[in-house]
């Protein structure tokens, strides 16, 4: 007598999950078809003049470049330098696609050239700050992770480091002002590094 209900319980369960799955596939064939038109759209975008973009400059003069003969210092202020001559931009949040579609298809070579120089700033800065930190350079180490911040970094380390050094030289109202700093970022990480420095 239990049959009957079974079979029918499994058959709507059948019918529901095959117009689910129809439905999720005819979404994804939207997707995937509104993916390439705009892609088609931006590879038609011809190159635009990208000369005054705001490139980061990193300031040789600024940053605490010769105050020991440690290794990992030297190491990192050589590959400092070194970045220093090329091109840097914080395209965080950009797509290629949105890019091409920004500046032209013929500028991405470029723009990713410079978006990856920003990554490689953006983990020297971390490095070298707690290098900077484990040799007893606080304020040092505080310098160069706020030049990283300056020009955008959304690396979580980035914050967190700085907030903690702020905290063990008793400047609390910075933290304050850092976690107003993060509320304005366009990154992923932006949640995670507000909780972070509010559980300092």
């Amino acid at each position: 007598m239990t049959i009957f209900p079974i079979f029918t319980s499994v058959c709507v369960f059948g019918v529901i999950f095959t117009v689910a799955r129809i439905r999720v596939s005819k979404k994804d064939e939207a997707n995937q078809r509104a993916f390439w038109d705009r892609e088609d759209e931006a590879n038609a975008v011809r190159a635009k003049d990208i000369s005054n973009l705001p490139y980061i400059q990193i300031p040789l003069d600024y940053l605490p470049i010769g105050i020991s003969n440690d290794p990992t210092l030297k190491e990192c202020e050589e590959k400092i330098r070194l970045l220093s001559d090329k091109k840097i931009l914080n395209l965080s949040g950009y797509s290629n696609t949105d890019l091409k579609l920004m500046y032209g298809a013929g500028n991405i070579n470029i723009l990713s050239e410079c978006d990856d120089n920003f990554a490689e700033l953006s983990q020297l800065i971390i490095k070298w700050a707690k290098a900077l930190d484990d040799l007893g350079f606080e304020d040092e180490a505080i310098s160069v992770l706020e030049y990283g911040i300056g020009w955008g970094s959304d690396i979580s380390a980035n914050f967190t480091m700085l907030g903690e050094l702020y905290c063990r030289t008793g400047e609390f109202s910075r933290v304050d002002e850092l976690i107003e700093t993060a509320k304005s970022l366009n990154s992923p990480s932006k949640d995670i590094i507000i909780n972070a420095l509010n559980a300092l």
